[in-house]
């Protein structure tokens, strides 16, 4: 038996999708659950409104990520540069494919805050290690921005965590 995941439905929304998604995930009409989201905010004093904040996408998150997905593009494309002329061979990389896990943003953030760092600290140790100048100078170059993206990231997080 496949387990029911909660997520917004972007197809039936009015906002962000959140009261749809709860509605499909609760088998109700989501305008029933909107309704009462509404009057849940009415009676609690905005209560519901902050709980719907909390479920809504974080717009600035979003935006980092697809600035950050970017980025990483061109490091991509970089380091197909650098394994060419290295080898002299084109590289051809396995594209990941599948459904994409939905996750809350926090946890999203924190996931790629430690893969920034891990890919910041792997590239600083290439660098030390390498005794071409030219390649040192890349990996110094990817290591910067590796750790630039996760301070971005932890900026974004802070954020999230104090508001």
């Amino acid at each position: 038996m496949e387990r029911k995941r909660l997520y917004r439905n972007v197809n039936d929304k009015m906002l962000c999708g959140v009261c749809g998604g709860f509605g499909e995930y609760f088998n109700v009409d989501p305008n029933l659950v909107r309704v009462g989201w509404v009057l849940l905010s009415l009676f609690t004093c905005t209560v519901g409104v902050v709980a719907y904040a909390a479920c809504a996408p974080n717009v600035a998150a979003r935006r980092l990520l697809r600035q950050l997905a970017g980025e990483e593009g061109s490091h991509a494309r970089r380091l197909m540069g650098v394994y060419y002329l290295v080898t002299g061979c084109c590289y051809q990389p396995r594209l990941q494919g599948g459904r994409v896990e939905r996750l809350p943003w926090r946890e999203v953030l924190r996931t790629r805050y430690h893969a920034e760092t891990c890919g910041g600290l792997r590239y600083a140790q290439a660098a030390e290690v390498t005794e071409d100048v030219c390649l040192r100078e890349i990996w110094e170059e990817l290591s910067a921005a590796e750790y630039r993206h996760a301070r971005q990231l932890l900026s974004l997080l802070e954020q999230m965590v104090l508001a």
